[in-house]
């Protein structure tokens, strides 16, 4: 196969990956319990998520919670109302490291994830991403030779930044843009739905937050939601929490006639 468009297919896997194990480990796993992964299986995604996004999981956990707790008002630590959409567009990492480094908030928003030693590796965020350029790299240089540790090099790092700009999108412009099917401050962006592996559905999210499924109509295809349903059915993962759709139909069902 061409290098480049090996490199090009790389990219594209990479990103769906990191999407997929983004949403369902760190948000509907770790933030807001609406799964429970089994113990293997979660720790190869937040080795994975450490080696190719940079992502923490102990300061995901409490960037995401501070911000369901002052949704789009003085505290949220990455609203577009607040600092402008295309500003937290460009600048998200800005924002969103200045409250993932701060040991103080993400020891209160930790509720739940006690710190243990794997910690000490895993909250490396430089060194993990160094093991996964590394690994990029000597996938490519093995298949095409030196110029391949280049090409390899170029892709991780096209991989790492989309994570990046879809992460951005996700938080400025889920927030500024879309439709709703529910009355909060976050909208439905049907092609970050797509994209970004059901975290578009952001309306929904932030009416249900615990729910372990974003889509909420029919027509809201959710990526993540698949996948969680497929280990559930093989065992490997257990829904803790209703999802929306089943939340809604109980109050409907509960509401008195």
């Amino acid at each position: 196969m061409n290098p480049f468009i090996a490199a090009i297919l790389y990219v594209v896997m990479a990103h769906q990956i990191d999407g997929l194990l983004t949403s369902i480990y760190l948000h509907r796993a770790m933030t807001h319990q609406g799964i429970k992964l089994i113990p293997a299986l979660a720790f190869v995604m937040r080795v994975w998520l450490w080696m190719f996004t940079w992502q923490a999981m102990r300061s995901w956990v409490a960037v995401h919670r501070k911000h369901h707790r002052f949704t789009d008002v003085e505290g949220d630590p990455h609203s577009p109302l607040l600092i402008g959409l295309w500003k937290l567009f460009w600048t998200h990492e800005k924002y969103y490291t200045a409250a993932a480094y701060d040991e103080k908030l993400v020891e209160e928003y930790c509720w739940g994830i006690p710190k243990t030693k794997a910690d000490v590796i895993l909250e490396n965020g430089p060194l993990g991403v160094s093991l996964g350029l590394i690994s990029t790299m000597a996938l490519f240089g093995w298949c095409y030779g030196w110029w391949g540790l280049l090409i390899g090099a170029i892709a991780f790092v096209a991989q790492l930044y989309l994570y990046l700009r879809t992460a951005a999108a996700i938080n400025s412009i889920g927030h500024m843009r879309g439709y709703k099917n529910f009355d909060n401050t976050a909208y439905n962006v049907w092609w970050l739905g797509l994209w970004g592996a059901g975290e578009g559905w952001h309306n929904n999210h932030h009416e249900d937050q615990n729910s372990p499924k974003l889509g909420f109509l029919k027509s809201e295809f959710d990526p993540s939601w698949v996948v969680i349903w497929t280990l559930i059915k093989l065992g490997l993962a257990k829904k803790m929490k209703p999802t929306i759709n089943e939340r809604m139909e109980k109050q409907k069902n509960n509401r008195p006639m």
